[in-house]
């Protein structure tokens, strides 16, 4: 049973990446001593469909640093792997008028704990359009999309 509980320890995400290519968002979350890394794969192609794939691999840090590199090659031809932030975790997708927005967690203050375990206070954000920018033109009703996004900000 203690295994079981440090297995858990150590898969638990604590800190993320995000990295963008012209067709795809990769993610890559990590544990707390960044032994042990995951993948999210978030599709950029279809605006108005939300396609969104968690690879079940768990990538040690060497695993994960050539993962980065493969990322790369992978997307060359069309600008490469491109690093966008650092994050703390995802609050979840947003459709307004247009394409679906990312809402991720860009800072946040630990507050306190309950039974062991750290409560934290959000206190920045960020929204991040899914659409590459090959798709921004054709695009049906950008003003009103931008209308529609800057009312959700304030």
């Amino acid at each position: 049973m203690a295994q079981a509980g440090a297995e858990a320890d150590a898969s638990c995400l604590e800190s993320f990446e995000l990295y963008e290519t012209d067709s795809k968002f990769y993610i890559l979350g990590t544990n707390t001593d960044k032994t042990l890394w995951r993948l999210l794969k978030i599709d950029r192609m279809e605006p108005s469909e939300l396609n969104i794939d968690e690879d079940s691999t768990m990538y040690s840090h060497s695993e994960y640093l050539d993962l980065r590199k493969t990322l790369d090659e992978d997307h060359r031809s069309t600008g490469g792997l491109n690093f966008v932030t650092n994050c703390c975790g995802i609050i979840g997708f947003i459709k307004f008028l247009g394409p679906y927005y990312m809402l991720i967690i860009t800072e946040q203050r630990k507050i306190g704990a309950i039974f062991g375990h750290a409560v934290y206070q959000v206190t920045k954000t960020a929204m991040i359009e899914l659409s590459n920018s090959k798709m921004k033109p054709t695009l049906l009703n950008s003003n009103d999309e931008n209308s529609t996004r800057s009312s959700c900000r304030q």
